[in-house]
């Protein structure tokens, strides 16, 4: 059985956005001390943030910034990080329905 698997993430130093695509199999015999699971790379790719939201994160991060502007970075990050992952998937001709987790 083959599971595909998206990653996404950004560091601390938001750079960009991670996207990694991978598939894990199930390896060995079911119910043996040999079972595992095999991982294998589909694709990979940071995709830049837009400046103004890493702006605007950065800028929390400093400690800046109030609820209001807490909550329309936390919009704009998910946002982000659907929009980064459409991108990579379109990018390398994977259709969403391949997808099994995010």
């Amino acid at each position: 059985m083959r599971v595909r698997v998206v990653g996404v993430l950004s560091g601390t130093s938001v750079d960009g956005i991670d996207v990694a695509v991978v598939d894990i199999r199930e390896v060995g015999k079911k119910g043996s001390d040999q079972m595992g699971s095999e991982l294998e790379e589909v694709c990979y790719a940071t995709v830049p943030w837009d400046p103004s939201l890493r702006k605007t994160i950065l800028d929390l991060c400093a400690g800046g910034g109030n609820t209001r502007t807490i909550a329309i970075a936390n919009y704009g990050i998910g946002k982000a990080f659907g929009d980064a992952i459409l991108t990579v998937l379109e990018e390398n001709n994977l259709p969403l329905s391949s997808i099994h987790l995010i």
